[in-house]
């Protein structure tokens, strides 16, 4: 059960609450989630989208939003990037630092994709 001000905001598994948070309070809580309007992925937004760092797919040669890397961080087992899209937007990006694509610099060139599913409409917590 998570507690707003002495409110239930949400009550349900650990699980649930990272996944499928109810509130953007609740994103807040429980993790490092992407919070905004977003319009390159959704124009029209009545509340704020959240999106999940590794749920986001990086790339050097293809993907649907371009962009720069501006900031790169090692968190042990994971590399945490900001990407500047084209519109002025800044997504944090989350990868195993495993492989090719931890090893990108900033002022690099990439490609995000996020699936439509990653993508979360949340109303704001009162």
């Amino acid at each position: 059960m998570l507690l707003n001000k002495g409110k239930i905001e949400q009550h349900t598994t650990p699980e649930q609450l990272y996944n499928t948070p109810n509130t953007s309070f609740t994103a807040q809580f429980v993790g490092n989630y992407n919070m905004g309007s977003y319009p390159s992925l959704r124009p029209h937004v009545n509340g704020v989208l959240v999106i999940r760092p590794e749920a986001i797919q990086i790339d050097k040669e293809q993907g649907h939003i371009p962009g720069v890397v501006i900031n790169r961080t090692l968190l042990g087992g994971v590399v945490r990037y900001t990407v500047k899209t084209h519109q002025n937007e800044h997504i944090l990006v989350d990868v195993l630092n495993y492989g090719p694509l931890c090893h990108l610099s900033v002022q690099e060139s990439v490609f995000l994709t996020i699936p439509d599913s990653e993508i979360l409409e949340l109303q704001q917590s009162a």
